[in-house]
């Protein structure tokens, strides 16, 4: 058995090859356990989403590669189904809505200078961490998890997690810097 090589060649042969069985998995996935607010085309983007990811990360041999992408869309769905959380690309741009996604503080507060100050507090924790840490912390201060946030962007969950963290001690120092 030979192993594929990581070039865009090797890769798109990959996806090529495997890519029939993976959409029929997913649609006897729809059929055998549909779920509620989800269509056909939900499952088949949830495929087309984990046979990328699984094309990057996949480094076994050549044979192995269409089961271990249909087994991760398998679980992919078992995971939406049990967690009942399938967010697309419309949630995120309803964040990021209504003057750049600051309006959110003040749907609690009646008081409206309390609200403009949270809005400057945000706006200034905004500028500190960066538009896209930004918008991983209000997905995770959701309940989402690195997994979930991860899907939502497109990125590792290793590195949502290091970003956060990051992110996370610089406010601290910025803090610490105020206080002194």
């Amino acid at each position: 058995m030979r192993s594929y090589n990581h070039n865009s060649n090797g890769r798109e042969r990959m996806i090529m090859e495997a890519y029939p069985y993976v959409m029929g998995v997913a649609v006897m996935m729809a059929k055998t356990f549909p779920i509620p607010g989800m269509n056909m085309d939900d499952y088949k983007s949830v495929a087309n989403e984990r046979i990328m990811i699984c094309a990057e990360k996949y480094c076994g041999p050549e044979g192995k590669f269409k089961h271990y992408a249909a087994r991760t869309v398998r679980n992919a769905i078992f995971s939406i189904k049990r967690t009942g959380s399938r967010r697309n690309v419309q949630y995120l741009e309803e964040l990021t809505d209504d003057d750049n996604g600051m309006d959110f503080p003040d749907r609690k507060a009646s008081d409206p200078a309390r609200a403009a100050e949270l809005r400057e507090e945000l706006q200034r924790i905004r500028t500190i961490i960066g538009e896209e840490t930004f918008l991983m912390f209000r997905l995770f201060s959701e309940n989402n998890s690195y997994e979930e946030i991860g899907n939502l962007l497109s990125m590792p969950e290793g590195t949502i997690a290091s970003r956060l963290c990051r992110a996370r001690e610089r406010l601290i120092v910025e803090k610490m810097k105020e206080a002194a």
